[in-house]
C-alpha cells in the first residue's frame, strides 16, 4: 500500500467515529508522524513491510475507538511531551488553563521570598506538578494518588522531565493518611467531578480506555472529593496558603460555597476558555494582590 492512500484511507474511516473530518485528519497526522516517522507532505511511495505492519496495528487500534494518545503512548500538556495510558486520564486543555493559574499564585509566593510547598492531589500523569517543578525549580512539589499505576507513570515522567518530585501513594479520602502529607502553600487538583448520571453522554473513546476512577463520583455526592480537600486544607494548608481545583462547570458555584462553609473566607471563580465556570480557589487570608 502507498503510504498517500494509506493515509487517506484512515481519515476516510475515522470520520465517521470522529463526526468531524478535521478531527480525523488530525488523529490520522500523529499517527503517521508518532509511530511512523511520517510527515506530510505524504508521499506516493509504498510502505515497507515494517511500515505496513504498524500501519495495521493502529489502523485496527484507532476504529476500535482507542484514544491516539493511548495508541501513541504520549500526550502534550503545557508544550511538553508526556507519556500515558489508560492508567491515566489524557491531559485536557482545561487543566492546562488551572495550571496557568497554579503558576500564577507561585509567582507571587516566590516573588514574596518564599520557596513554596505543593501538593498535587490526584495526580494522574503527573503533568500538573511536574510543569509547576520545572517553571519553579526552587518549589517543594509532592504528587499524590490512589492508583499505584497512575503515581508509575508520574514517576516516569518525572524522570524524563527532570523534575525533583517527591511522590505519595494515598487516598484523600481516607483521612487517616492525612498526617503523612506534606504541609502545603498551595493544594492544586483535578479530581474526580463526572456524576455517573452523565456516562451516557461521554464518547466510547473515553468511556471505554480512560480510567474511570478518574472521571467519576456518585450523583448523589458529586462534591465528595472537593469536601474532602476543604478537610485536608485545614489541616495540611499553611495560613497565607491556596486550595486550586479544576471542577465541572455545573458545580463549580457549590464547590464554592462548600469551600466558604468550611470555613475559607476568600474565594475565587475562574473561567475557562469556553466562558465556563471551571476552577475554584479558596484561601483564610486575602489573595496577594
Amino acid at each position: 500500500m502507498h503510504i498517500r492512500a494509506a493515509f487517506d484511507l484512515l481519515v476516510r474511516d475515522l470520520a465517521d467515529a470522529y463526526q468531524d473530518l478535521g478531527e480525523a485528519r488530525s488523529v490520522a497526522r500523529i499517527a503517521f508522524e508518532d509511530l511512523l516517522g511520517i510527515r506530510a507532505p505524504f508521499p506516493t511511495i509504498a510502505f515497507s513491510s515494517r511500515q505496513e505492519a504498524i500501519f495495521e496495528d493502529f489502523h485496527r487500534r484507532l476504529l476500535q475507538g482507542e484514544p491516539v494518545q493511548y495508541v501513541t503512548g504520549q500526550a502534550y500538556f503545557y508544550g511538553e511531551k508526556f507519556d500515558v495510558s489508560p492508567a491515566v486520564l489524557i491531559p485536557r486543555p482545561e487543566t492546562e488553563e488551572l495550571t496557568e493559574w497554579a503558576l500564577e499564585i507561585l509567582n507571587r509566593q516566590t516573588a514574596a521570598g518564599k520557596a513554596p510547598c505543593v501538593l498535587d492531589i490526584g495526580a494522574g500523569s503527573g503533568c500538573i506538578s511536574i510543569i509547576l517543578k520545572k517553571k519553579y525549580p526552587q518549589a517543594e512539589v509532592w504528587a499524590m494518588d490512589v492508583s499505584l499505576p497512575a503515581l508509575e507513570t508520574a514517576s516516569r515522567n518525572a524522570e524524563a522531565h527532570q523534575a525533583a518530585i517527591g511522590f505519595k501513594l494515598a487516598d484523600l479520602l481516607d483521612a487517616s493518611l492525612w498526617g503523612e502529607l506534606p504541609e502545603a502553600d498551595l493544594l492544586v487538583s483535578n479530581p474526580p467531578y463526572i456524576p455517573e448520571t452523565e456516562r451516557q453522554d461521554l464518547a466510547r473513546r473515553v468511556l471505554a480506555f480512560e480510567p474511570g476512577l478518574a472521571l467519576f463520583v456518585p450523583a448523589e455526592d458529586p462534591l465528595r472529593f472537593y469536601r474532602a480537600m476543604g478537610e485536608l486544607a485545614q489541616q495540611r494548608l499553611t495560613e497565607n496558603g491556596s486550595l486550586l481545583a479544576e471542577c465541572h462547570y455545573l458545580f463549580a458555584g457549590a464547590v464554592e460555597e462548600l469551600w466558604k462553609s468550611q470555613g475559607f473566607a476568600f474565594t475565587e471563580l475562574r473561567k475557562d476558555l469556553s466562558g465556563l465556570e471551571r476552577m475554584v480557589r479558596a484561601s483564610r487570608v486575602p489573595f496577594l494582590p
